[in-house]
């Protein structure tokens, strides 16, 4: 595991604390609709919105893969 920064451990906590309220939580599955975060990726751009989505999710605590933990 590596060693996370005061900074990226601050952004962390705000996004949950924005996304672990109800509403929050809803405008987050809004958000990875939007992203097509739950279908199939097909094309390059499908790609590209689906690890937005999983540094979002890795943000907000919820996603652990090294390719969420890369800084967009």
């Amino acid at each position: 595991m590596t060693d996370i920064s005061k900074e990226e451990l601050d952004r962390r906590n705000r996004y949950r604390n924005i996304f672990s309220t109800p509403h929050g939580k809803a405008v987050l599955a809004d958000i990875l609709l939007e992203l097509r975060f739950f279908q199939e990726i097909k094309t390059e751009e499908d790609k590209y919105l689906s690890n937005y989505a999983k540094r979002l999710l890795h943000l907000c605590g919820g996603w652990s893969c090294e390719l969420a933990k890369q800084k967009s």
